[in-house]
């Protein structure tokens, strides 16, 4: 009996063809569905993290309920006797500068505990709608003379049809300024220093992102789950207390959005804002 050639017969090569497309649509199939669950994975690890942050937050509020009491009332208490001793009349040249650092660094220690005081109280939001491009350009002229004199270059690329959010104005204010800050700070001694801001739509208009990229010395791999921890810094004792991006989480995470941080090739830091647009939250 002859050998029958399969590619011959018209109805077993339809056949072959018909399994190839299969076999194609179940690879595609996969796939994509493999890159769902990533995409699920990466989402998932970030809600954790989230919720580690958030938790954080609340072991803080606790802790700070009492200790703000607590350091305040000496601190008022020295703080008055200070006062006293400035004002005698026979003390001399150096005793009185001597106060004046006591004084300097009892208003230093009001004011972190002012910092601290924030995760204890309930706090009532007053936002109102705003334009992101206009509130990054209102912080970048507040700046502008810091930039001339660290010879910092900015290149702002601002998306033209961004959706309005709402906003507590002054706090994220505080938000861009504390991530500025730092971000100077990092560029410090090098020779290329530029900041760069871009704003864009994101997931259908339902959300709006800022990142703020710098060309300092990026974030050690090893720190980067601990940047937004209360009192973590990696600055000099006199430079920093290590609650500015801890507050920034916070004051983020209060608007319905969240902030992260990734290192940048060649080097240098990006801290991504994403925010819901006003119209995410009214619907």
């Amino acid at each position: 009996m002859e050998n029958k050639n399969l590619l011959e017969d018209s109805s077993d090569f339809d056949q072959l063809k018909k399994y190839a497309k299969d076999i194609a649509e179940v690879y595609k199939s996969e796939k994509q569905r493999r890159k769902e669950l990533q995409a699920a994975y990466k989402e998932l690890k970030e809600t954790r993290d989230m919720l580690i942050q958030s938790e954080k937050l609340a072991a803080i509020g606790r802790l700070t309920a009492g200790v703000a009491h607590e350091v305040l009332n000496p601190v008022n208490i020295i703080s008055m006797r200070l006062q006293l001793l400035s004002m005698t009349e026979e003390l001399s040249d150096q005793a009185r500068n001597a106060v004046t650092i006591c004084k300097d660094q009892l208003d230093r220690i009001v004011e972190i505990t002012k910092d601290l005081g924030q995760f204890s109280r309930v706090y009532k939001k007053h936002t109102t709608v705003s334009d992101l491009n206009m509130v990054i350009g209102h912080v970048l002229t507040l700046y502008a003379p810091q930039f001339k004199i660290e010879n910092i270059r900015t290149d702002v690329q601002y998306h033209p049809d961004l959706p309005s959010i709402q906003l507590e104005r002054d706090r994220f204010e505080q938000v861009l300024l504390n991530i500025i800050s730092n971000a100077s700070t990092s560029m410090a001694g090098q020779e290329v220093k530029m900041l760069d801001i871009v704003t864009k739509s994101v997931k259908s208009g339902d959300y709006v992102q800022v990142i703020i990229s710098d060309t300092g010395a990026g974030i050690n791999q090893s720190n980067m789950d601990k940047i937004f921890d209360p009192f973590f810094t990696t600055k000099n004792p006199d430079q920093g207390t290590g609650l500015g991006l801890f507050i920034s989480y916070s004051i983020i995470k209060d608007l319905g959005g969240r902030i992260w941080a990734e290192n940048r090739e060649p080097k240098g830091a990006s801290f991504y804002i994403e925010l819901p647009s006003a119209k995410n939250i009214d619907n």
